[in-house]
C-alpha cells in the first residue's frame, strides 16, 4: 500500500493539444503508466500542434500563471511535488515565472525540476532569442536537462560537431549546477544513419577527496538507426518517460539503466506508430497509449558505450 511519503507526484508545465500527442498530452500518459501522479499546468492550449496547416487556441498570459501558482500555494499544494517538469513555454515572461516558482517549491521540499528547453529542431528556432536567455538563467536551478541536440547548442553555445563537443556542451551545463544532462539526439558528419544520445550525470562528491583520478563524471553513448519517420511530440514523451524511471528505477538500477530504458521505450513508440494507420486528419500522432506495454516493457536493445 502506498503512504502520502511514498506518493510520487509531478506538476507538468507544457503545452496541450486537443487533437494529438506533444506536449502534456505526450507526457502526462508515460508518467502515470509507472504510477507517478500527474498536476498538467497547461501554458500553451491549442486545437492541435502548429505543424498542421491550421491551429487555433491561445496561450496562457504571465498573470493567469501566477494566479494559477497562487491557488497551489493558498492549499499548500506546492511544496507537495517530488518533481517539476516544464516543456514548450514560448514565453519569455512565462518561463521566468516558471523558474520562480521551481525555486519556491525548491525552498519547501526536496523536489527536483527537470527542464526540456523547447525552443526548435532541425536548425530552426520556434521561440524568440529572449526565451533562450532565461533558460540559460535556469540552468542554475535545474536537476536535469533533456534538450535535442539543436537545443543543446542553442542555449550552451556550444557547437555539437563530434562526440568531444557534445560532452563539452553536458559539460557547460553541469557547470551550471545541473546534476544530469541528457542531449537527447544528434547526428554527426562521420556517422550517417545513426542518431546519438549522450547522457552525462555529475557524480556527487563529499568535498574533501582530493583524488584527481578519481571520475567525475558517469556518462553513456547510446547509437540508434535513423529511421525516415519523423513525429511531433517525441522530445517531450521522451522526457517525461526518463523522468519516470528516474523517479520510480533509479535507486534500484542506475543511470545507465534509467538512460536504455527510456530510448528502449521511445524507440518501442516510433515503431509502434509507424505501423499503425494515419488518424482521421491524415498525420500520425504519436501511438502513446497503443505503446503502454511496451513503454513499461521495451523491447529494443540499445547500442551503449561507456564513455571516460
Amino acid at each position: 500500500m502506498t503512504t502520502p511519503a511514498d506518493r510520487l507526484s509531478v506538476l507538468s508545465i507544457q503545452s496541450h493539444v486537443v487533437h494529438g500527442m506533444v506536449g502534456n498530452k505526450a507526457a502526462t500518459f508515460p508518467l502515470q503508466l509507472h504510477g507517478v501522479d500527474v498536476d498538467p499546468l497547461n501554458v500553451v492550449r491549442f486545437s492541435n500542434h502548429t505543424g498542421y496547416k491550421v491551429f487555433k487556441g491561445s496561450r496562457m498570459p504571465v498573470e493567469e500563471f501566477n494566479s494559477v501558482i497562487e491557488g497551489l500555494r493558498a492549499n499548500n499544494i506546492l511544496g507537495s511535488y517530488t518533481a517539476i517538469l516544464s516543456g514548450y513555454v514560448g514565453n519569455a515572461a512565462v518561463l521566468e515565472a516558471i523558474h520562480k516558482t521551481v525555486i519556491e517549491a525548491k525552498g519547501i521540499a526536496p523536489t527536483k525540476y527537470l527542464c526540456d528547453p523547447v525552443i526548435g529542431d532541425n536548425g530552426k528556432m520556434y521561440v524568440p532569442e529572449e526565451v533562450v536567455e532565461v533558460y540559460r538563467q535556469m540552468m542554475t536551478d535545474a536537476d536535469m536537462v533533456t534538450p535535442n541536440g539543436f537545443e543543446a547548442s542553442v542555449v550552451s553555445q556550444v557547437e555539437i560537431t563530434s562526440i568531444e563537443t557534445a560532452i563539452e556542451c553536458a559539460d557547460w551545463f553541469h557547470a551550471q549546477g545541473v546534476q544530469i544532462a541528457v542531449i537527447k539526439s544528434f547526428e554527426l558528419d562521420d556517422a550517417p544513419g545513426v542518431i546519438h544520445l549522450l547522457g552525462s550525470k555529475k557524480i556527487a562528491t563529499d568535498g574533501d577527496d582530493d583524488d584527481e583520478s578519481a571520475p567525475k563524471f558517469e556518462r553513456y553513448l547510446i547509437r540508434v538507426p535513423k529511421q525516415d519517420y519523423y513525429f511531433t511530440g517525441t522530445g517531450d514523451c521522451f522526457s517525461a518517460i526518463f523522468l519516470a524511471q528516474w523517479m520510480t528505477k533509479f535507486e534500484e538500477c542506475g543511470f545507465k539503466s534509467v538512460l536504455e530504458t527510456s530510448v528502449a521505450a521511445i524507440q518501442n513508440v516510433l515503431k509502434m506508430t509507424d505501423e499503425l494507420r494515419v488518424d482521421v486528419t491524415g498525420k500520425k500522432e504519436l501511438s502513446i497509449v497503443a505503446s503502454a506495454q511496451l513503454i513499461l516493457n521495451p523491447t529494443f536493445e540499445c547500442q551503449t558505450e561507456r564513455l571516460a
